[in-house]
């Protein structure tokens, strides 16, 4: 993800692939693991 197009322009979320570091990226998939085995987790819509 970090080397084609999509990696210097932010998501739906407003961050940007290239602005997460490794440290940040164990977090925020750490925290979406545990958001899926709770079933928790909600995505985020876009304006599609």
């Amino acid at each position: 993800m970090r080397t084609n197009k999509g990696a210097r322009s932010a998501g739906t979320d407003g961050i940007a692939p290239r602005s997460v570091g490794p440290v940040e990226a164990v977090g925020l998939l750490a925290r979406l693991r545990q958001e899926l085995k709770e079933r928790v987790f909600r995505r985020i819509r876009c304006g599609r």
